[in-house]
């Protein structure tokens, strides 16, 4: 990447703040141009410096993260910045809040700081760069698709190589529900299917059983492949993996994690 990415982190603590400038000064591709501790900073210094990426806190002072993303939906479009949601918080009606005014990917704290670079620069690859200058040694330019363009096909053959990378095993119960879930989670037009209410009920119904059994056999999967030795493959997806073995993510927050990077890779349409 000959241009270094410009970079606004928004976090109503200030230690935090300057953890992540440090761990991100390290990159000699990213330049930091400015922080805030609010929403209403945020907006002041992201519409002043135009950054190419923002890392945004959910919960703040004055306005949200959530507030400061559905006005920056009102940027003209080459304002409006590469986004990644790092906050605490990953109930998936936030996550799935989030996806819906235009975050990329969202990143749950505590997470290993040592990895943030690499994220950045890969997120930010994969919805600027990528859509204008990847071939993949065809020489005809891969576009951004809608939903109905992509195969079934594809998104499995993407579904299970993610479940490989997470060290899901595939002969628990959980994972042949879990590959259900994430693939409809990616067909489906918002990118987003409320598990309790509507993802748990139609598996269960193909499969003849419980939603409680489902969501059980999804719990119990996850919770197996977190007890893997080696994340290193699984913080491409959950940037705590591995050193934060304790954290593990919620069913809802694995689903839609691992969806939302499959969208980027098969270049999806954002919501």
């Amino acid at each position: 990447m000959s241009k270094k990415i410009s970079l606004v982190v928004v976090d109503d603590n200030p230690d935090f703040v300057e953890l992540i400038r440090e761990s991100l000064e390290k990159e000699a591709d990213i330049r930091i141009v400015g922080t805030a501790y609010n929403g209403l900073e945020a907006l002041a210094v992201i519409r002043q410096k135009k950054p190419q990426m923002v890392l945004l806190d959910v919960v703040m002072p004055e306005k949200d993260g959530l507030e400061v993303l559905e006005e920056m939906k009102a940027f003209d479009a080459a304002d409006r910045p590469v986004t990644i949601m790092l906050t605490a918080i990953g109930q998936d009606h936030y996550i799935r809040r989030a996806l819906a005014l235009g975050a990329e990917y969202y990143i749950i704290k505590p997470f290993d700081l040592t990895l943030l670079g690499k994220r950045v620069r890969q997120i930010y690859q994969d919805t600027v760069d990528a859509p204008l200058n990847l071939t993949n040694g065809t020489g005809e330019v891969r576009q951004n698709r809608s939903v109905d363009a992509v195969t079934r096909e594809e998104v499995e053959e993407e579904v299970t190589a993610a479940l490989r990378d997470v060290s899901v095993p595939p002969h628990l119960t959980g994972y042949l529900f879990l590959k259900k879930g994430i693939a409809a989670t990616v067909l489906s037009d918002k990118g987003f299917i409320p598990a309790t209410k509507e993802l748990y009920p139609a598996i269960a119904e193909e499969f003849g059983t419980s939603a409680g059994k489902i969501e059980r056999a999804i719990r119990g999967a996850i919770q197996k492949a977190w007890t893997r030795k080696d994340q290193t493959n699984a913080s491409q997806y959950f940037t705590y993996a591995g050193k934060y073995k304790s954290i593990k993510p919620t069913n809802s927050e694995f689903i839609a994690t691992v969806a939302a990077k499959i969208r980027q890779r098969l270049k999806i349409e954002g919501l």
